[in-house]
C-alpha cells in the first residue's frame, strides 16, 4: 500500500482502520477529513454540514474556494465532483451498513486524498484545480 501517494492526514486517520479491516470506518473518516479541512479553511458555521458545506465552498459563482479562473464550466463540474463523491461515499457510511472489501474501501479513500490535496491548493487561485 503505497503511503507517498495518499494525503499525510489520510494516512493518520485511515490507514490503521484499513489495516485491522474497518473498511467503512476508514472511509467515513476519511470523507470526514475533507469536511473539516473545508470547514477550518472557509471558518464555516457548525450548523452547516456535508454537501451543502462544499457546494457552499466551491459555489461556482461566489464559493471562497472556487477557482475563478478556472472557466465556470470547470467550476461547477469541480464543485459537483467534490459534492457528489462527498455524498455518494461518505453517507452511506454514515447512515447504514455498508458492506466493502480492502480495494473498494482503499479506492474511496484515495479519491478522498486526491480531494483534500485540491482542497489544500483552494483559495489560491493561481495553484488550485
Amino acid at each position: 500500500m503505497p503511503e507517498t501517494y495518499v494525503h499525510p492526514i489520510i494516512v493518520k486517520k485511515c490507514f490503521s482502520l484499513l489495516n485491522t479491516n474497518q473498511f467503512e470506518s476508514a472511509v467515513l473518516q476519511a470523507f470526514k477529513a475533507i469536511e473539516v479541512s473545508i470547514r477550518k479553511k472557509i471558518n464555516a458555521n457548525p450548523e452547516v454540514v456535508g454537501v451543502r458545506l462544499i457546494r457552499n465552498a466551491f459555489n461556482p459563482e461566489n464559493g471562497p474556494l472556487a477557482n475563478q479562473n478556472l472557466p465556470k464550466a470547470e467550476r461547477e463540474a469541480f464543485c459537483n465532483y467534490i459534492a457528489g463523491a462527498f455524498g455518494f461515499y461518505k453517507n452511506p457510511c454514515s447512515h447504514r451498513d455498508v458492506d466493502m472489501d480492502f480495494i473498494t474501501a482503499y479506492d474511496r479513500i484515495v479519491v478522498a486524498s486526491d480531494l483534500l490535496k485540491a482542497i489544500e491548493l483552494s483559495g489560491n487561485n493561481d495553484n488550485q484545480v
